[in-house]
């Protein structure tokens, strides 16, 4: 069994975090904590111990303007970490939380995706640069509905074939095109919403 998604490194966690590695090693089974910020990345590669847990490394895209997406900070966390990093995310588009973005004072929905764009593509690099997969953050929103289309755009042109869109809730058509393309889709319980 392999959660590829978890997220032990949060602070969510910091309450009951150790029984929780007991019952991940009980079971056995393997885990990737995923990162969305530097600080949480670093936990996950903290944390991670080749046996059974493994860490990926992101800036989340709902976090661009919450921090800058230092790739050499990054690329030092894989360099002395070798074997425990397995994966370069959650990365992506996130038009979901635009709105909360624009509250911090950026100037435009635009701006923001255009950064958002230029910080995934920034994975993107990193993760080819150190041939590992790519785990990809999308979420549309009923006003901004393209996220799909705009992160399999990207992908598109930058020849990326391996890894896995997070947390999928597009349509069968959008499912066949990821698929195609190499990707493995990943559900979780925002596929249970109303809404996207």
């Amino acid at each position: 069994l392999v959660d590829s998604h978890a997220h032990l490194n949060f602070q969510a966690f910091s309450d009951d975090l150790s029984q929780v590695i007991d019952r991940c090693r009980q079971v056995p089974m393997k885990v990737i904590n995923v990162g969305a910020r530097y600080d949480s990345s670093k936990k996950a590669v903290e944390m991670a111990d080749v046996n059974n847990f493994y860490a990926s490394l992101a800036l989340h895209p709902i976090h661009v303007y919450d921090e800058e997406f230092v790739v050499d900070k990054f690329q030092e966390l894989i360099d002395k970490n070798k074997g425990k990093i397995v994966a370069i995310g959650e990365t992506g588009l996130d038009y979901w939380h635009l709105r909360e973005i624009i509250d911090k004072g950026v100037e435009s929905i635009a701006a923001i995706k255009q950064k958002q764009e230029a910080v995934f593509r920034a994975h993107i690099k990193l993760a080819r640069d150190n041939d590992l997969p790519l785990i990809i953050h999308c979420r549309f929103s009923e006003d901004e509905p393209q996220a799909y289309d705009d992160v399999y755009r990207i992908l598109k042109q930058e020849g990326v074939d391996r890894g896995v869109i997070h947390c999928y809730v597009g349509d069968l058509a959008g499912a066949k095109k990821f698929v195609d393309l190499g990707f493995y889709l990943g559900f979780n319980g925002i596929i249970t919403f109303d809404t996207p």
